[in-house]
Order: C-alpha cells, then sequence, then structure tokens
C-alpha cells in the first residue's frame, strides 16, 4: 500500500456545456498524483451563483444550502471509496475512485483466462501448421503446473492479473 497518495476533489463548473436557460452542469474532478479524472453530478447552478474557488455555490438560500450540503455529501462518499480502495490496491487510480462512487464494477482478467486465451489461439495455431502441436502441449502441462502452485502456496485457486508481483513470476 502507498501511503504518501493523496486524493484532491474539486467541484467546479462547465461553463462550455450550459443549457439554454444559462444553467452549467457541476462537475467533480479527482486527482491522484497528478493523474486525474472527472465527471458530472447531474445538478445545474447559474455561474453567477458560484464561487470558484471555493466549489459551492453562493448564498444562503435553500437551493444553496442543499447544493452545498449535497457537495459535502459526495466529497465525503469519495473519501469513503478513496479510503477503502487504499486499503485493497497497492496503487489508487482517480478512475477507480470513480468508479466505485458512480457503482461500475470493473471486470478483473485472472491468470487463468490469460493462460487459456493464450492456449486457444496457440492450438488454432497448431492446428493450422504454423506452430507445434508439442509446444502446445507443454503450455497446457505448465497451466496445470502454476493451477497446482498457486493452490498450495496461495491456497487459492486463481489470481487476478493485476494482484501478480514479480515474487510470483519468478
Amino acid at each position: 500500500m502507498k501511503v504518501n497518495q493523496n486524493l484532491c476533489v474539486l467541484f467546479w463548473l462547465r461553463k462550455s456545456k450550459a443549457d439554454e436557460n444559462g444553467l452549467s452542469p457541476v462537475y467533480v474532478r479527482l486527482t491522484i498524483e497528478g493523474a486525474r479524472t472527472e465527471f458530472s453530478l447531474g445538478k445545474k447552478v447559474h455561474p453567477d451563483k458560484w464561487i470558484a474557488k471555493a466549489g459551492v455555490m453562493k448564498g444562503n438560500s435553500e437551493e444553496a444550502r442543499t447544493l452545498n450540503s449535497y457537495l459535502n455529501l459526495v466529497k465525503g462518499e469519495l473519501q469513503k471509496h478513496y479510503n477503502l480502495l487504499v486499503t485493497q490496491t497497492p496503487r489508487v487510480k482517480p478512475e477507480m475512485v470513480r468508479n466505485a462512487y458512480l457503482g461500475i464494477k470493473e471486470e478483473t482478467k485472472t491468470l487463468f483466462q490469460a493462460f487459456d486465451y493464450h492456449n486457444l489461439k496457440f492450438a488454432e495455431k497448431a492446428k493450422s501448421g504454423h506452430l507445434s502441436e508439442a509446444t502446445h502441449k507443454r503450455y497446457l502441462i505448465t497451466k496445470e503446473k502454476v493451477r497446482e502452485y498457486l493452490k498450495q502456496q496461495y491456497k487459492a485457486s486463481d489470481i487476478a492479473l493485476e494482484d501478480l508481483n514479480m515474487a510470483f513470476i519468478t
């Protein structure tokens, strides 16, 4: 886990996407170590009512209080997702925080999915005569040996590709 990663959350108006009433969508920008991503919150504000430096809506009206409390809630939720990701993965990217907040599940590929894909493509080439069938059999044996090693050393049936490290590969 990398401890010195910092999440920076910025709320801003995207004035270039203003609607016919002059309302601009509120966007959130997430930055971690210079990498950033942004997405719309689905809220709109008139630019005259927005404090850009603070990233909040001006005034004490009901509309302003509601939006500002919503922005605080969003910031808290983003921080919560970031903290959870920091405990689960060695390197957190802004897209990961955004996807966790939006509820988008990232499909992770596993080692044996990669083995199966490789062996399938190799088998096709071996059948066409471009590659050796004996080599294809050795790849199948290697896959089974890695499966046994994974069961013995890690007590797991498969492992995500992103979780592979140099020690495992060696």
